[in-house]
């Protein structure tokens, strides 16, 4: 009797094992760098956001003190170039 008990425990114990997930180092290892890569592209879309509304500021900034020092004739020439400039950080912003 002993021995018909000890084999069904051995056969449930190999179907349960059997019939379990097993575990994947390598599965592991995936889920672990694409949360990382998730991570990081989470990060960069941040910065990119953040860097356009810097940028935006600074280009309005920049845009007002060109017409400024252009239309007051305090330095037309610098005043032109910051204008310049500022229509280049413009585009560049809004392409990004």
């Amino acid at each position: 009797m002993r021995g018909v008990i000890d084999i069904v425990l051995v056969m449930v114990l190999v179907a349960s094992a059997a019939l379990a997930q097993p575990v994947n180092a390598t599965d592991m290892i995936d889920e672990a760098f694409g949360r990382a890569e998730a991570m990081f592209n989470h990060l960069v879309a941040k910065f990119f956001e953040f860097s356009k509304v810097l940028i935006r500021g600074v280009y309005a900034l920049l845009f007002l003190i060109g017409i400024i020092y252009w239309a007051t004739g305090l330095n037309p020439h610098r005043g032109r170039q910051m204008i310049i400039g500022a229509v280049i950080l413009a585009i560049v912003a809004e392409l990004l």
